[in-house]
């Protein structure tokens, strides 16, 4: 079960004004702090990402709390995917690690200023000595919406 991280709440309120909190939006201050065009257009925020899974968001809390599940699972699928390709893939490696300044959406393990993310913990789940996972050819998910 993942669980929203509140600590990235109280975070996003000291760096996005209340005329702008919701929804998030380009050419505000969700884009000066990577919520969007950090590398690529919808990045990182990725809403049409978003949308795809959970529908159109009722509050930053519900992005907060789908966007870090998103994270959790891409997360998990990485490294447990290259566990599976043992000996041919001998390490996977997080390029994000720690967050070093107040962003609105980012790809890091542990946010700005050292607030554990739930991805930190799925990695770590993923990381443990022994892991029991399934291998599929192709596969894909299919969120029914509500």
């Amino acid at each position: 079960m993942i669980f929203i991280n509140v600590r990235c709440i109280e975070v996003l309120k000291t760096i996005i004004p209340e005329e702008v909190w919701f929804p998030p939006k380009p050419g505000t201050a969700w884009e000066t702090h990577h919520g969007f065009g950090a590398w690529q257009r919808n990045s990182w925020l990725e809403l049409p990402t978003l949308e795809k899974y959970f529908g159109k968001p009722e509050s930053v809390e519900d992005l907060v709390e789908q966007s870090q599940l998103l994270q959790t699972v891409g997360y998990k699928v990485i490294f447990e995917t290259a566990r599976q390709q043992k000996p041919y893939c001998s390490m996977a490696i997080n390029w994000c690690y720690n967050e070093p300044w107040p962003t609105a959406v980012n790809n890091s393990l542990i946010g700005y200023v050292n607030k554990v993310k739930p991805a930190y913990h799925g990695v770590a789940a993923s990381c443990r000595p022994v892991l029991a996972s399934a291998a599929f050819e192709m596969f894909q998910v299919l969120v029914p919406r509500t």
